[in-house]
């Protein structure tokens, strides 16, 4: 993400435009020199590196923030040499002694200027080798322009998205199952979403800002400009944000006319590692109670009350229940469902210890709480509990 200072936009009447750059055009060749430099710098000095940093960005031609935010985007991937502090402040206590031990000796003023004089060329290393500017640089990115290009477009996207208060995706095309899969991607980053519509053609999913919590607000926004990344893999989208920057409720817009390409991952195959590690010891216990993962049966009613299960599973007894996993933040969500659920016999809901409260608690819903990240082992022993009642027997 590119960071304030170094955005660059347009103002227009429909809002600020980005000032994206072509992988086609002059920039193509500016970046190439940048990162023909950079990799000729493996193992100097940051402080030299910086000196060629501060030439390239001072040449001025095609815009000094563009230049920086490019330059912003390589240096995040960047890596420095890592420095053994401890080692640093045995040297400087070493030369101070050295010092002093001269003092001791009672040597005149001209013979300890002459040692000192010997040390001249290595004291600074010596006294503050361990500061950043003397650490040196280890490994660069192995990227084409084309690469920085689109890292840098991109972050410029996601930079405005750090001031956003609030904003709307219109996305075109998008069916009930790929709809379901980006709830459930922003339900697992703690945002609070809601489909303000739903037409034949398009959705439009409106994201809420910080501005209600009390704590966590630039971790919140970090948040929201993070998951935005994925837009491009989406298809045809228009995303509307409103901005406490550069002025109050300043309109942002991005689209995919703006051809920006995004270097996430494929959206629809990714599968967090906390949650594969669940998948796969659930899918195991269902292989062996010879029950089944199913696909819920879901309109599009059921989304814009943002009831979506997380998972349905269907007994030996031929009974589905709904499983929905709660998260600290979702509290609110929480209550929500537990207000306008009608049929409540085949829910179970999965709360994090937090949100364990006995004035939620109703007879009505079967809870399973869990600590930090959502465990198997709780709703393993719930399911247990589900199959014993209905006198099932588990295969050995």
């Amino acid at each position: 993400m590119i960071a304030k200072e170094f955005l660059s936009y347009r103002e227009s009447s429909e809002g600020l435009k980005p000032s994206f750059i072509s992988e086609n055009g002059i920039w193509l060749e500016r970046c190439d020199e940048l990162l023909k430099q950079v990799n000729t710098m493996v193992g100097q000095s940051q402080q030299d590196c910086d000196e060629v940093f501060r030439a390239w960005v001072n040449i001025g031609a095609g815009g000094v923030l563009c230049r920086k935010g490019l330059l912003q985007t390589l240096q995040k991937k960047m890596i420095w040499q890592e420095v053994d502090f401890k080692q640093w402040a045995t040297r400087r206590n070493h030369l101070l002694l050295t010092s002093a031990q001269h003092w001791r000796e009672n040597q005149s003023l001209e013979q300890i200027n002459q040692n000192l004089q010997t040390m001249k060329s290595e004291a600074e290393f010596e006294l503050y080798g361990d500061l950043p500017q003397y650490h040196k640089l280890e490994s660069v990115p192995n990227w084409f322009p084309q690469q920085l290009i689109r890292r840098y477009n991109l972050g410029l996207a996601q930079g405005f998205l750090l001031h956003a208060k609030a904003m709307d995706w219109r996305l075109n095309g998008v069916n009930l199952e790929k709809l379901r899969y980006i709830l459930r991607y922003l339900k697992f980053f703690g945002l609070f979403y809601r489909l303000i519509q739903h037409e034949s053609d398009h959705v439009i999913l409106r994201i809420e800002g910080p501005l209600d919590l009390f704590s966590g607000s630039k971790r919140y926004r970090m948040k929201m400009a993070a998951v935005s990344g994925i837009l491009p893999q989406l298809g045809e989208f228009e995303l509307r944000a409103k901005l406490d920057f550069p002025r109050t409720d300043a309109l942002f817009k991005w689209s995919h006319s703006d051809k920006v390409k995004s270097h996430y991952r494929p959206f629809f195959d990714y599968v967090s590692p906390e949650r594969q590690v669940f998948d796969d010891k659930l899918k195991s216990w269902l292989t062996k109670s010879k029950s089944s993962l199913i696909e819920p049966e879901l309109n599009m009613s059921q989304l814009l009350k943002e009831h979506v299960p997380d998972y349905c599973i269907r007994l030996s007894d031929e009974k589905v229940w709904h499983v929905h996993i709660y998260e600290p933040h979702q509290k609110s969500m929480l209550l929500r469902y537990m207000s306008e659920a009608n049929e409540t016999s085949n829910a179970i809901l999965m709360i994090d210890k937090s949100l364990e409260d006995s004035s939620t608690k109703t007879s009505k819903f079967n809870f399973v709480t869990y600590s930090n990240i959502p465990s198997f082992t709780a709703l393993h022993r719930k399911l247990l509990e589900l199959k014993s009642a209905a006198n099932k027997l588990l295969p050995k």
